[in-house]
C-alpha cells in the first residue's frame, strides 16, 4: 500500500527515519482500515458515540489524531498533521457512519469536513473569554488549507 502522507507539507527528520515512518504509517492505516470492517466493539472502535450522538462525539477524528490547541504545536505540526487527516486513511473512531462521513482520502467530502470542522469550532469560540487565540488559530488554519489545496 503506498501512502501519500502529505500535499503541501514536509515530513520532519532523516530520509531513512521517514522512509520507516510510512512504513509503520502504513501498518497502522491497513489495520484501521481492517478494524472498521469489523463489526464496531470497545476493542475495535477507539472513541464510543456519545448519549449526544456520532454527530458530537467527545473526540473526533482531529483530537484522536492529534490536532490540538492544547497539545502547544507549532503552525507547521498543525498543519501538517491536517494534511495527513486530508490524504491518509481514518482510524476507526466513534462509528462506522461517522467515519464515513468524513469521505476517502483526498476527497471534496474530507476537505469540506475538515473545513467545516475547523470554522465550527471558530464559531462556537467566538465572544467566549479566553478563546480568542483558539478562535484565531482555527480560522488560520482553515485558511491555510483553503489556500494551499483549492489551488
Amino acid at each position: 500500500m503506498q501512502i501519500n502522507l502529505c500535499h503541501h507539507a514536509e515530513l520532519p527528520g532523516k530520509a531513512a527515519q521517514i522512509r520507516q515512518a510510512h512504513l509503520h504509517l502504513a501498518a497502522i492505516q491497513s489495520e484501521w482500515v481492517r478494524r472498521r470492517l469489523l463489526e464496531p466493539n470497545h476493542d475495535t472502535w477507539l472513541e464510543p458515540a456519545t448519549t449526544a450522538g456520532a454527530d458530537n462525539p467527545r473526540k473526533g477524528i482531529l483530537a484522536s489524531l492529534g490536532y490540538a490547541l492544547s497539545e502547544n504545536r507549532s503552525a507547521k505540526e498543525r498543519r501538517w498533521l491536517l494534511d495527513a487527516i486530508l490524504t491518509t486513511q481514518l482510524p476507526p473512531v466513534v462509528d462506522r457512519d461517522y467515519v464515513e462521513s468524513w469521505g476517502e482520502p483526498s476527497s471534496k467530502e474530507r476537505f469540506d469536513k475538515v473545513i467545516r470542522s475547523l470554522r465550527g469550532f471558530a464559531s462556537r469560540a467566538y465572544g467566549v473569554r479566553g478563546r480568542e487565540i483558539a478562535r484565531e488559530i482555527w480560522l488560520r488554519d482553515a485558511v491555510h488549507l483553503e489556500k494551499n489545496w483549492l489551488n
